[in-house]
């Protein structure tokens, strides 16, 4: 299996999606902008969450106060100007016409994406020497994300996480889930560069590179079309036998027929040991 180390300095300049919320749906912010979060510095950030449509929200942090209105869908989406590196711990203030949301601890430095197979979701718990390194992990200033692993035919509304994993910083209560090669990559370059790091890990064991590309992206690649007719194929098989409902229904059906085979296999593995047992041993018989 090959390293898939596709580290992307993206600035969180992600892409906000935009879906239909209820219309006295509450303030809210991507999961994605948890306690503990790191900025990229030198970029403009942009920031955002759901509100009811047409509220307008207002956002403070590092003397900025930028304010945004939610669409129809009820998405905002603010933008902080770039900002330089700081360890200095800050608060994000979100507020609406009624709510206001705080976002702790905030750092602003350099943001990688750790994407990759399970080489790249190796922990440091399960690396060389694990004992000595997460005893020995005194980096708070670098953070990392480890989002939980889901998949979906659709684009999801906002970013997957563990209850109670959001942004955790590398020192020994918190380290041994990180990501082992995103770690030490963030350890180099947080000595070298001397401003705060955060890591995204998104790394599932297993995928193959189209499985990081969006649809429309693939369908551009001639090479790609046989294998999206098969998963399109499979995507029809999966809806038309049940989806999961059908799936369980077939898995309680194979384990059922397992079962009678075995058993039947054990009779005539049973009958043909007595059998060999009565001609090696004749005498028994009289």
């Amino acid at each position: 299996m090959q390293r898939s180390t596709r580290a992307l300095s993206f600035g969180l300049a992600l892409i906000a999606l935009c879906v239909a919320v209820p219309s006295n749906a509450e303030l809210t912010v991507s999961k994605l902008f948890g306690d503990g979060i790191v900025l990229q510095r030198d970029k403009p950030v942009n920031i955002w969450g759901w509100a009811k449509p047409g509220e307008t929200v207002s956002l403070e942090f590092a003397g900025q106060r930028v304010n945004a209105t939610a669409n129809e869908a009820g998405k905002w989406l603010a933008t902080l100007k770039p900002m330089e590196a700081s360890f200095d711990s800050r608060d994000i203030v979100i507020a609406g016409n009624d709510e206001k949301l705080t976002i702790k601890d905030v750092l602003v430095g350099e943001v990688w994406l750790c994407g990759g197979q399970s080489n790249m979701a190796w922990s440091v718990g399960g690396s060389l020497n694990p004992d000595i390194e997460i005893a020995s992990a005194d980096t708070p200033a670098i953070r990392y994300l480890r989002l939980k692993l889901v998949a979906s035919h659709e684009v999801q509304k906002d970013v997957p996480l563990e209850a109670g994993k959001g942004w955790r910083p590398c020192v020994p209560e918190y380290v041994r889930d990180c990501t082992a090669v995103g770690y030490h990559f963030a350890r180099r370059l947080h000595r070298y560069l001397k401003v705060p790091i955060g890591i995204i890990d998104n790394s599932w064991g297993g995928t193959m590179a189209q499985y990081w590309c969006s649809n429309d992206t693939l369908k551009q690649i001639p090479e790609m079309k046989p294998y999206l007719d098969d998963f399109n194929a499979s995507v029809r098989a999966w809806v038309d036998g049940g989806e999961q409902a059908g799936a369980e229904k077939r898995h309680q059906a194979a384990l059922a027929k397992w079962e009678i085979d075995r058993m039947e296999a054990l009779r005539e593995a049973s009958g043909i040991t007595r059998k060999k047992y009565f001609q090696a041993n004749p005498q028994v018989m009289d």
